[in-house]
């Protein structure tokens, strides 16, 4: 039950700009993401249900219950997030992005 904020530090190191990054991280299996907790300047956050093969809007995300029928995600079934960020990454500049999970 104990609440952690994950910090990710997106780092340009090379010698050119980075066009609109996109930073991926994968929600490690003992916690659950927090819903609407992922941040990031300028970033626009999906989410994936199937282990990173796809993203979406949390809105639109579907999984498929017990019963066989699809029902709309919910933040405990996400496995992954992805942070578009809007603006360019110059050289050795950095932004962060975060989320909050919860310990299963």
């Amino acid at each position: 039950g104990d609440r952690v904020i994950y910090t990710l530090e997106v780092r340009n190191t090379g010698a050119a700009v980075v066009v609109s990054p996109s930073v991926t991280n994968a929600i490690p299996e003992h916690m659950r993401y927090v819903a609407d907790s992922a941040v990031g300047p300028g970033a626009e956050v999906t989410y994936s249900v199937d282990g990173g093969h796809s993203f979406d809007q949390a809105e639109n995300l579907k999984v498929q219950a017990a019963d066989g029928q699809m029902r709309p995600a919910v933040a405990a079934d996400y496995t992954h997030i992805r942070w578009q960020l809007k603006n360019n990454l110059k050289t050795n500049s950095v932004a962060f992005v975060r989320f909050r999970a919860v310990v299963k």
